[in-house]
């Protein structure tokens, strides 16, 4: 984390002036600010995850993945009696790659399963 630039107000001079203004800063603040931040912030400032990235989640090795994904929510719906509405949310979603390859593989499932489903991407 070490590209601070004088002058400019990056992610490292950010966390500096909170420690020399308010002495220990939480976790939670520090790691706000390492990964958040406009300028220098891990997941403002670069392509983290994926061929060009840092490091690989499930989602971004293969399409399977989110095809897995569909066929266990529609038993899931199954098992709840078949709702007319079927939410499921899911927290960091990132670019949304999980919910595509998912809402393509749910095209080849039952249609009242892929009518009662709502899916909410959530992300920063």
């Amino acid at each position: 984390m070490h590209n601070d630039t004088p002058g400019r107000n990056t992610a490292e001079s950010e966390i500096r002036r909170r420690i020399a203004l308010e002495g220990r800063i939480t976790f939670a603040d520090f790691m706000e600010t390492a990964l958040y931040h406009p300028e220098g912030g891990y997941y403002t400032t670069r392509k983290a995850i994926g061929v060009s990235g840092d490091y690989f989640t499930s989602p971004t090795a293969h399409p399977a993945f989110g095809a897995l994904l569909a066929l266990q929510l529609e038993r899931m719906w199954e098992t709840l009696g078949k709702p007319e509405t079927f939410n499921v949310v899911e927290m960091g979603a990132g670019d949304g790659l999980m919910a595509r390859d998912m809402a393509n593989y749910a095209q080849h499932l039952r249609p009242a399963f892929r009518q009662a489903l709502e899916y909410l991407t959530t992300d920063r």
